[in-house]
């Protein structure tokens, strides 16, 4: 199966998909037509109870079609800037690889700068640490450890007036209580929301 697809967002012919197994392939013509990326093929289990309701697992810059950034199970972060032709590791010691192989997952600010081409806001979580946060488009980040912050999740947005909504995983795969980050704070909006339905 399909651990993750994306389309991105400045060339809608383009896509990015992280297969299970462990290879990542893009296509510039919506999908007529797919090629290995240079991605070192880190196996992912596409159907694993412990993640199929999370993500988005990769993501692409909305300001560039050749910026993606990926999670693997247990394995950290990875990013290509020139369309998977190859790819960095963002150091475990900079975000730490996600526990119980739950990885992390990514939005891009859509209220922050472009900068040499790139979207400078970034956020990433690390399942069993916390929220990371990018402002000069990935070249730090810092962990957004405020008193509140949820340090599982399963899945993540940015609004466009730049607010955080992550939904964490507090209660069981797919169920937990949504969470807000404004102003520096992080508050729990309420009880427990549960998600139906695979990731794909």
């Amino acid at each position: 199966g399909v651990y993750e697809i994306v389309i991105a967002p400045s060339n809608t012919n383009r896509f990015y998909m992280y297969y299970t197994d462990g290879c990542i392939y893009t296509t510039t013509n919506k999908g007529s037509n797919w090629t290995k990326t240079g991605f070192s093929c880190i196996t992912v289990d596409a159907n694993s109870t412990s993640t199929k309701f999370m993500g988005p697992y990769m993501v692409v810059d909305p300001a560039n079609e050749l910026k993606v950034y990926t999670s693997t199970q247990g394995f950290g972060i990875y990013f290509s800037i020139n369309g998977g032709t190859s790819w960095t590791q963002i150091s475990t010691g900079t975000i730490p690889a996600g526990t119980s192989n739950r990885g992390h997952v990514f939005a891009f600010d859509p209220t922050s700068s472009v900068s040499g081409g790139f979207t400078q806001g970034i956020y990433a979580t690390s399942y069993g640490t916390g929220v990371y946060h990018s402002t000069d488009g990935g070249a730090n980040w810092s962990l957004l450890n405020s008193a509140g912050m949820p340090t599982t999740h399963a899945h993540i947005i940015v609004d466009a007036t730049g607010v955080v909504w992550l939904t964490d995983s507090s209660t069981a795969p797919g169920q937990g209580k949504l969470n807000r980050y404004l102003s520096s704070t992080w508050s729990a909006m309420g009880a427990p929301v549960t998600q139906s339905g695979a990731h794909a």
